[in-house]
């Protein structure tokens, strides 16, 4: 297969995979007018609650490529891997928010990483899955850990 069908397949791929991750969960995290604060809360929560339930913890290794959009993008032996990051992160005693990763030095382009994450089967079918990777734990090269900053503990 040349090159320019490869990029083709993976970019009507990468729009289709988009369009029924972002549509499902925008719905999820939109209100209607007759709604009330307390119930798009409840909603929220129903879904952190069910994310939560239906994950399982998965160790990602490759090298760091960028962070786009609230999310590590990391290429692996076998693919790329793309991990929602949490907002807030601890590096040692300090508090980086996640745009500061790379910026504050911790990571760098290029460099192997380990993340630990939970991912969640959104569709799963034969021959084709969709899911969801949210980090909690990153490992750089040099084995230095950050942890984010969440409300809730994760033992593995």
């Amino acid at each position: 297969m040349n090159s320019k069908l490869k990029v083709i397949s993976l970019l009507i791929i990468s729009a289709v995979t988009g369009a029924l991750l972002y549509i499902p969960l925008t719905n999820a995290f939109q209100s209607s007018e007759a709604q009330s604060p307390e119930s798009e809360s409840l909603n929220k929560d129903q879904l952190i609650w069910w994310l939560l339930n239906n994950s399982e913890p998965v160790e990602i290794e490759g090298a760091a490529t960028a962070f786009h959009k609230d999310m590590l993008l990391i290429n692996t032996v076998d693919e790329q891997a793309r991990i929602a990051l949490p907002e807030e992160w601890t590096v040692g005693t300090e508090l980086v928010l996640r745009e500061m990763l790379f910026g504050s030095g911790y990571l760098s382009v290029g460099e192997n990483v380990t993340v630990k994450a939970l991912r969640t089967n959104i569709i799963e079918k034969e021959g084709m899955c969709i899911y969801f990777l949210i980090g909690y734990e990153i490992i750089d090269e040099l084995g230095v850990h950050a942890y984010a900053a969440i409300p809730f503990n994760i033992e593995t």
